[in-house]
């Protein structure tokens, strides 16, 4: 089926299109199409975003890991002792899994009181101060978990006991 939508010509901003199942290989025969839309590209998070300091801080390898973490719609917490740089990261972040949108919780920074969100069972894109960390590693995290050392480039995966 998406095949068939390969060949087709690229639609234009704003443009719907549709990409047909393919019924002799669907295993629900009564599935309708999937109808998609283009983004605007005006409405795209790429002319805003300034990705030098995301790629200044974490390098090619740190961003690409933070890209396929977004991608698979993991548990990513962003830590830093600047807030802006958390926020200029973060906001680079979403802007490059563009056209996608990030559907789940995204808290730039995380005010102390909300520390517990980084339990949760579901995906989350998490701004944290560098002082919380050690706070944030002593809670009982369900889920895998990257941590993105925004300050230092480093990336480290926290992998729960119940996960593993």
């Amino acid at each position: 089926a998406l095949w068939h939508v390969t060949k087709s010509a690229f639609p234009m901003p704003g443009e719907r299109f549709t990409v047909p199942f393919d019924l002799a290989l669907a295993v629900d025969k009564g599935r309708e199409p999937l109808h998609l839309t283009r983004a605007r590209d005006d409405e795209a998070l790429l002319r805003d975003a300034e990705f030098a300091p995301l790629f200044k801080c974490m390098g090619v390898s740190g961003v690409l890991a933070i890209y396929s973490a977004l991608l698979a719609e993991r548990h990513v917490l962003f830590v830093s002792s600047s807030y802006v740089r958390l926020c200029s990261c973060i906001h680079a972040s979403m802007a490059m899994i563009y056209p996608f949108v990030w559907q789940h919780i995204l808290v730039a920074i995380l005010p102390e009181s909300w520390i517990d969100y980084v339990t949760a069972p579901m995906p989350f894109v998490l701004g944290i101060d560098d002082s919380l960390l050690e706070r944030v590693l002593e809670l009982p995290i369900e889920e895998s978990l990257l941590i993105v050392k925004i300050d230092t480039g480093e990336i480290a995966e926290v992998v729960s006991a119940a996960s593993s």
